[in-house]
């Protein structure tokens, strides 16, 4: 099955649930291979053949939708089996994929094995409570009616109540060789599983593939798309010169009294206040939809002409409409390559020496997905706290290392100190430009410097106006800090 393939027919044709055989996944390169194979907004569960090349089955499917592998007891030695549970809000769901190859030299299969297996699969999988549907590549010729191995393979199927409902070659060269199987009186199936070329193409769009794709309405209830509540403030809102007054007339600068953790806490509490006065916090529900940055006009022209293909074939099923929708298909696949290379390509330009970026865009395009790892903790504030002692404990080494060395340059120790009185503290004047970064001015205690920051970079950081400095406020909290810092020095 090659990935243009399950890219082109998932989203085109709004797949919910995708089952494959012979994937052929199990290499070192199969992660490019399945990011490839997943389209945005669909995850992958997959098996692969042991120790040996070729086989592997695979279950694509939407986000929304609960997929989980059941891990199986069956050891069969002539044919896979991947076994997946599917839950939605009242109904469960048994989906058995399976994968039989055909009888050879090579692997010495035997039929009678292959049908004690079978009939010990069905004799446990039969009395499962959820709906049950087994689809997959059996190889048998299912139409033939002369041959007694697919006769034998029905009549297994009829002993245990189920029922095969393909009908029609499922291969290029003949024959029913893939099957979609529930129980007889099941009415999971809400129509007859249909035949169709889905026009495989490899990776420079040349048509490959020798199976036919079969599709099916299941009826089972479908989940709601998936949404996400986010929260936010209209920063560039936000009238700087009023926000700048109120800043001023907090509580700190109008009664400085306290020590800094208290001075802290009240700055704060105040800060708080005006953000949600200015920039209140607004939430929104938002779809989530799939990123296709990279889907132009140009496809969308070149799927539409492909749908207006397949529409005329089906209407007429003359030959010659065949080879026109099999034409359109092969086109359109062939630009869908060229739109994601060419994206990715001026992707990879656009971002130019920024490694950081680069990496990024490679582990996406090689399916390697960013995992934060974080310290081993009983809960986030705990966390928190020990990131702020951690940084903390870096500035006070900075400013340790500092005076160290302002002692030691005679020339330092000659120059007269700018001052400047705030209130009744006193404050060493700072340059603007550095007072702009809470990060390397605050000096407070451990516990309270982990909100402040948080308050302050929101406040600094996500506003672009360059008439907005730190208050008064920060300053003066810094100036008590500091000669907190140095009285208990001096004692």
């Amino acid at each position: 099955m090659m990935p243009v393939l399950t890219l082109h027919t998932t989203k085109s044709n709004n797949v919910d649930l995708l089952a494959l055989s012979e994937t052929w996944l199990g290499t070192t390169i199969d992660k490019l291979v399945t990011s490839e194979l997943i389209p945005d907004g669909y995850d992958i569960h997959q098996v692969s053949r042991k120790d040996q090349r070729g086989g592997g089955l695979a279950v694509v499917y939407k986000t929304y939708l609960d997929v989980k592998v059941v891990k199986n007891d069956c050891h069969s030695t002539h044919f896979e089996l991947m076994e997946c549970k599917i839950a939605t809000k009242n109904q469960h769901l048994r989906l058995c994929v399976i994968y039989r190859p055909p009888p050879s030299k090579a692997n010495k299969f035997r039929n009678s094995i292959f049908f004690e297996e079978w009939s010990r699969f069905l004799d446990r999988t039969v009395v499962v409570s959820e709906e049950l549907i087994i689809t997959g590549d059996l190889n048998f010729h299912l139409d033939d009616l002369t041959d007694n191995d697919a006769h034998k393979f029905l009549e297994t199927l009829e002993e245990h109540g189920l029922s095969q409902h393909v009908t029609g070659k499922t291969h290029v060269h003949g024959h029913t060789r893939d099957v979609v199987i529930t129980r007889e009186n099941s009415s999971i199936l809400s129509d007859i599983p249909s035949i169709q070329d889905p026009h495989l193409c490899d990776n420079k769009g040349k048509p490959s593939g020798d199976h036919l794709a079969i599709s099916s309405q299941i009826n089972i209830a479908k989940p709601p798309k998936q949404r996400k509540t986010v929260t936010f403030r209209k920063y560039r809102d936000i009238v700087v010169e009023d926000l700048i007054t109120d800043l001023n007339n907090s509580a700190v600068l109008c009664n400085p009294e306290g020590s800094s953790d208290e001075l802290v806490k009240v700055y704060n509490s105040e800060v708080q206040i005006i953000i949600d006065k200015h920039a209140p916090l607004q939430t929104k529900d938002i779809l989530l939809r799939p990123n296709t940055q990279w889907y132009t006009d140009e496809l969308h022209s070149a799927k539409r002409e492909r749908r207006k293909a397949e529409r005329q074939m089906r209407k007429t099923n003359l030959e010659v409409h065949k080879q026109i929708y099999r034409d359109k298909s092969v086109q359109s696949n062939i630009l869908l390559l060229k739109c994601k290379n060419e994206y990715f390509s001026n992707k990879i330009l656009e971002i130019g020496n920024d490694q950081k970026q680069l990496h990024k865009l490679t582990n996406n395009l090689m399916g390697n997905k960013a995992e934060t790892v974080l310290p081993s903790h009983q809960n986030e504030h705990a966390l928190s706290n020990r990131f702020g002692e951690f940084f903390v404990g870096k500035i006070d080494t900075t400013r340790n290392n500092l005076n160290n060395s302002n002692k030691s340059s005679t020339e330092m120790s000659r120059r007269p100190r700018d001052r400047q009185r705030i209130g009744s503290h006193i404050v060493s004047k700072v340059d603007v430009t550095t007072a702009t970064s809470p990060y390397l001015c605050l000096v407070t205690s451990k516990r309270q410097t982990t909100k402040l920051l948080c308050i302050l970079s929101e406040l600094y950081y996500k506003i672009s106006s360059p008439d907005l400095i730190p208050d008064k406020g920060v300053f003066l909290i810094i100036g008590s800090s500091y000669e907190e810092k140095k009285e208990k020095k001096e004692r």
